[in-house]
């Protein structure tokens, strides 16, 4: 059975949709005029243009909604690029993750040092030898992870009379060879640190403490030879 010709749409369908509205209504009357020779040569040629510039529109309209729907998925956004170059604070002090934008360039000891809350921890460093420890990857490329007290954390303290080497060994008591980020911590976890003595790891209540007493207030501050974490109290070890 010979297939039926298509009719251009009337003012009874009972769908009411506007004459000529769609593309595929617009296909359909300009294949009937072309057929049946309903409309002038000037009309048919209108119709053709019509249906080119309709044609063209519709590609460009799926094309954007298409892009806008890759934007969603892949969390980007037209503002993305610029909040990621607009992103120049490196230091976390708030207790949740935040990693550098881009790729980190401050070593630990300048990231430190960029930072007036850990003068005193910088001066120390200075006074152990270690700054220039911390300003370089290590031997195997894995970095450190240090746990940074800060001024108030020393103020706490009090009065401690140390000899260069005891504070030394203080210092390297808050560091650990390789980068350990946030998420790879857990209760009861045993952490080795370069002081040759271990810290022991408990997370209650979305809190994480350092041997009992210590609170880490921020994570994850990138650098690029490791991270480093807050503390609010000095660990001491055994000397």
């Amino acid at each position: 059975m010979p297939n039926a010709e298509p009719s251009p749409p009337t003012r009874n369908d009972s769908r009411r949709r506007k004459p000529y509205e769609s593309h595929t209504q617009l296909m359909q009357l300009t294949k009937f005029s072309l057929k049946h020779k309903v409309f002038s040569k000037a009309m048919k040629t209108i119709l053709i243009c019509l249906l080119v510039c309709v044609s063209i529109v519709g590609a460009d309209v799926g094309k954007r909604r298409y892009s806008r729907h890759l934007g969603k998925k892949s969390g980007k956004s037209s503002n993305s690029s610029n909040s990621s170059k607009s992103s120049k604070s490196s230091w976390n002090g708030s207790g949740k993750s935040r990693k550098r934008g881009g790729t980190a360039k401050l070593s630990i000891s300048a990231l430190a040092s960029s930072i007036p809350e850990f003068s005193t921890l910088v001066s120390l460093l200075k006074s152990a030898d270690l700054v220039g420890t911390l300003s370089k990857d290590s031997a195997d490329g894995k970095g450190y992870t240090v746990f940074a007290p800060t001024n108030d954390a020393f103020d706490k303290l009090g009065d401690v009379n140390l000899t260069q080497e005891q504070l030394k060994q203080v210092l390297l008591y808050h560091v650990v060879a390789g980068t350990v980020t946030s998420d790879q911590l857990s209760d009861g976890q045993v952490v080795p640190t370069l002081n040759g003595q271990d810290l022991i790891v408990g997370i209650s209540g979305g809190s994480v403490t350092l041997n009992g007493n210590a609170v880490v207030t921020g994570v994850d501050n990138v650098a690029s030879n490791g991270v480093v974490h807050i503390i609010d109290t000095v660990l001491v070890p055994n000397l």
